[in-house]
């Protein structure tokens, strides 16, 4: 069992004038107070997951999709010749590693700044919690990252759609998703099975091919239609002109 007189050593390491002034008393072998590496720790992964324009960012309501450490492992696999543009591709470990270091220093030199700048190294803990907080809302708040086999899979099925797109639609006219989807079963074997593509996926692809297509409420595309063609096997006449006749209330 503890004595009192340790309890009261370790209050006062913890409750001292300050959290890192507390914390400063207990000190590595290089001199570094516990409390300067954990300032730099927080503010390290703070700094991994979330940059601090994204902080100000998530104030405004917006939430960025990439991490800094994603732009930064990209970075340094370009410089080492890697195939980073490939969807399967994932970082090795000798690209990780100095990724990871280079957040850790970065981490540092902030809780340094604050140090430095306010004298009071209370500041380097207490806004590095902070900002690790802010990077678990970001983390929350980002789509689910894919794993190399599906972004594979995802790349494949928008190349798919692309050259159906490029084939078949044109950035004009009207038509409803319904048609879309169904050209594209009709054309693009992968996708004939109910739950080969999902409705949101459908209008994430429509949207990466044109931006400028506006779908209303009721699934009707403005400024997007189905080419027309005749058809090989019945010799009618297919496509979304029939669509441009529609009334403006049925759009709406």
């Amino acid at each position: 069992m503890q004595s009192p007189q340790q309890f009261e050593d370790i209050a006062d390491a913890i409750y001292g004038d300050g959290v890192t002034s507390g914390l400063g008393s207990l000190q590595t072998a290089s001199g570094l107070g516990l409390g300067d590496l954990a300032a730099g720790g927080l503010w390290a992964v703070a700094l991994y997951f979330c940059s601090p324009l994204q902080l100000l960012l998530l104030f405004l309501g917006r939430i960025e999709t990439e991490r800094p450490s994603d732009w930064v492992l990209r970075q340094l696999g370009r410089l080492t010749g890697q195939r980073v543009e490939d969807p399967a591709y994932s970082a090795p470990l000798l690209i990780r590693v100095p990724t990871v270091l280079l957040f850790a220093a970065s981490g540092a030199a902030v809780a340094w700044a604050f140090q430095a700048g306010l004298g009071d190294g209370t500041w380097s803990i207490s806004t590095g919690i902070g900002a690790c907080m802010a990077a678990a809302v970001y983390e929350v708040g980002r789509p689910d990252r894919l794993n190399p086999e599906e972004a594979v899979e995802l790349e494949s099925q928008w190349q798919e759609f692309a050259r159906f797109a490029d084939a078949r639609l044109q950035r004009s006219g009207r038509c409803h998703e319904s048609e879309i989807r169904a050209a594209l079963k009709v054309e693009v074997r992968r996708f004939r099975s109910p739950d080969s593509l999902s409705s949101s996926a459908l209008r994430d692809m429509i949207r990466n091919w044109h931006p400028n297509a506006e779908r209303t409420a009721s699934g009707y595309y403005k400024n997007l239609a189905l080419r027309q063609r005749v058809d090989p096997f019945t010799g009618e006449m297919t496509g979304s002109a029939a669509a441009v006749g529609t009334s403006k209330s049925e759009i709406a």
